[in-house]
């Protein structure tokens, strides 16, 4: 008849071989003795020992031992490896997108987070606590009440309880089955409290701050070098998971991480970026319409009357090839109508 083990090979255990050589010291299981009668069935190779082990007794699991070790290549891509007892059990990796600058501390914490766990995936950017206020009035049945005295043996001072019946004299009372600190049963046996004994609370609930990052919390809508998106999440290093109106480059849906709030979006929508790349609220709109020049008195080496011109993104390309509005980007033809000092119709397809 086979045994069966509390243990397994390859547990780091604290042991005692069946020889007397060791006592209680630390080693590593390599083999198990299926006899189900046997005293010690556990062949251990200790620490420092040079055999194949002794056939021992385990006392106890040694919890491995941990740590994380982040390397890079320094320009892409950034690794999180997990060692327990030396050897690795666990891997991530950050890649850097082409269009952003490579920052090690940003790659590392973002490896640490897809290693370390499953996303907190709370979908709430706030948190309730519960607080009581004593109000001055007699108790009602559905009340809650405040022990102000130690009543019985298992009661504290300060215990919040739910009151099932009200006597005339005052007289609350709580079925052993609701009372918290009784064992969970069905019985309607009655703990009386005295009107002396408890003050009568109501519940307050009180809203806390969102989780915030310089000013950036879950639910703003923010731009990110002109695309504009919605944080939906903050991960436990403090990078904002963005989701974009649009799919974007480089888009995963910021899962994998652990969370302080928020939770994950869209495939291919979503960004971890830190707070320095995101502005507040919506990116302008810029015009991207067509223009013909009708009249050029002060510009004739920069316009030419009867050209077609495209607006991209806002600005105007001169005959010169250089952006005219270099600074600023239209919004509209009005607004381009008002910064040039030529005359332009706009072209309407």
């Amino acid at each position: 008849m086979e045994r069966n083990f509390k243990y397994k090979v390859g547990d780091r255990v604290i042991a005692s071989d069946n020889v007397g050589i060791y006592k209680k010291r630390p080693g590593t299981i390599t083999e198990l003795w299926y006899n189900s009668d046997h005293p010690t069935p556990y062949r251990v190779d200790f620490d420092g020992w040079d055999g194949n082990g002794l056939w021992s007794e385990v006392h106890s699991l040694i919890s491995p031992e941990k740590k994380i070790v982040v390397t890079t290549d320094g320009v892409k891509i950034t690794n999180a490896k997990l060692y327990e007892n030396g050897k690795v059990v666990k891997t991530a990796e950050a890649k850097c997108c082409p269009e952003d600058t490579f920052d090690f501390n940003f790659g590392a914490k973002l490896a640490i987070d897809r290693l370390i766990g499953t996303p907190v995936t709370t979908g709430e950017e706030k948190t309730e606590e519960t607080e009581w206020k004593v109000v001055k009035r007699p108790v009602k049945v559905g009340d809650y009440i405040r022990l102000t005295k130690k009543s019985f043996s298992f009661d504290t001072v300060g215990d919040i309880l739910k009151v099932d019946v009200v006597k005339v004299t005052g007289l609350a009372t709580v079925y052993e089955k609701n009372h918290p600190n009784k064992p969970k049963n069905n019985s309607n046996f009655p703990w009386n409290y005295d009107s002396y004994e408890y003050e009568v609370v109501e519940k307050v609930t009180k809203e806390t701050k969102p989780v915030e990052v310089d000013g950036f919390k879950v639910g703003d809508r923010v731009n990110c070098d002109g695309r504009n998106g919605t944080i939906i999440a903050i991960s436990a290093h403090d990078n904002l998971g963005v989701e974009f109106d649009e799919p974007v480059p480089c888009g995963h849906n910021c899962g994998g991480v652990m969370l302080k709030a928020g939770k994950s979006g869209k495939i291919n929508c979503c960004r971890w970026l830190k707070s320095s790349k995101l502005t507040h609220g919506e990116a302008p709109t810029y015009y991207n319409g067509k223009v013909v020049c009708v009249d050029n008195k002060y510009n004739t080496a920069v316009y030419t009357i009867g050209k077609i011109y495209q607006f991209v993104d806002g600005f105007l390309i001169c005959d010169g090839g250089y952006k005219i509005n270099s600074e600023t980007p239209c919004t509209s033809f009005e607004d381009w109508s008002k910064w040039t000092s030529s005359e332009f119709i706009e072209v309407v397809e």
